[in-house]
């Protein structure tokens, strides 16, 4: 089965030449930050020097946009090589439960600038991805085998909100303890097709990804933080995975950030704005782009739900929870999930990813 090793060179010589440019990127950002604080300490003098000043914070502004152009200009390729690397090294720990030869071969050949070594050796682990589907034979699967969602909604409405108020506390620092248990209980409780799930992410392995995030956000101005929503659902299905499947062919969600963002908010400011009586129509939208970017194990998912079908239940669930005073609504995520899961099917074809 083939795969982009264009895309893996074009991505390892960004890696190479990555270093000189974040060295002028962080001088620029450097010569920003120091032009505006003698800006400001230029207007608190005593005597009038608005347009020095003013001359200081248009020089400040100017560096920090050039370093703020560079990171981002840099950061898209730099992003592919990581993800390329991160995917070589998974499947040589999914192989042979030790990574560290394959981490210490591609490192050293980036140290060295050796442009070949570093492709060849990140090659080497898709090979060996490569000849194992080729030469595993998988049985025969059942196509009534229904999925589902079997977790306690009051639970994981109760971890949620306590998770989500550790978040707030902490302004988002502790982020990643809520967000790496909740998708471990969600995984557990998760049916697709029949296949249980398995989520093996570990809050090591996520929080210093988290804080990257998290300086990126500050140091672009926010502008970062749109591609966050994207990067939590990449890395929660690069770690999930259908028990007894071969997890070195690769999962994740291949979506684009920017169309995924809008969506996600063009479908909750519709649910506002209607009180969620569209609740079925924007479900459906959001699911049919995010469930046919989703991949498990190298099979592409698919959502065939219909929004006609699923508003009958919808009404009931609605009507249920005004009768409440509310309380019902604890339970609906349960359902929404049990829903959706039970619309989505597994191709059965299997490719091996390029990246997670």
């Amino acid at each position: 089965m083939d795969y982009d090793k264009g895309r893996i060179a074009w991505a390892v010589k960004a890696r190479i030449k990555a270093n000189f440019l974040f060295r002028i990127a962080c001088f620029a950002y450097c010569l920003g930050i120091f032009s505006l604080f003698l800006s400001i300490g230029v207007l608190m003098a005593p005597f009038d020097v608005n347009w020095f000043a003013l001359s200081f914070i248009l020089l400040s502004f100017l560096f920090l946009f050039l370093g703020l152009a560079i990171l981002l200009w840099r950061y898209f390729p730099l992003n592919h090589y990581y993800r390329i690397k991160e995917r070589a090294l998974y499947i040589a720990k999914s192989l042979s439960e030790d990574d560290s030869k394959a981490r210490m071969e591609i490192e050293s050949a980036i140290r060295r600038k050796d442009e070949n070594g570093a492709i060849d050796a990140i090659i080497r682990q898709f090979d060996l991805a490569n000849e194992k589907l080729l030469s595993t034979a998988f049985p025969r699967e059942s196509a009534l085998n229904r999925g589902g969602y079997d977790g306690n909604s009051f639970i994981a409405f109760a971890l949620s909100f306590l998770f989500g108020m550790l978040s707030l506390l902490s302004v988002g620092l502790l982020y990643p303890i809520g967000f790496i248990h909740l998708a471990k209980y969600e995984a557990k409780h998760d049916r697709i097709e029949g296949k249980k799930l398995i989520f093996d992410g570990t809050l090591r392995e996520f929080y210093p990804i988290w804080l990257l995030w998290y300086f990126l956000t500050i140091i672009s101005f926010g502008i970062f933080f749109l591609f966050i929503p994207k990067r939590l659902l990449r890395y929660q299905w690069a770690h999930t995975h259908f028990e007894g499947e071969l997890a070195c062919l690769g999962s994740g969600f291949q979506g684009n950030a920017i169309v995924y963002f809008l969506v996600s908010v063009g479908c909750k400011v519709i649910n506002i704005a209607s009180v969620d009586l569209l609740r079925p129509l924007t479900m459906d939208w959001e699911n049919a782009y995010f469930r046919d970017h989703l991949y498990v194990d190298g099979r592409k998912l698919r959502y065939d739900g219909n929004a006609i079908v699923f508003l009958g239940k919808w009404v009931c669930w609605a009507l249920l929870s005004l009768a409440t005073l509310g309380i019902y609504r604890i339970f609906l995520s349960g359902k929404l999930r049990d829903y959706v899961n039970s619309h989505t099917r597994v191709n059965g074809d299997r490719e091996l990813m390029l990246w997670r």
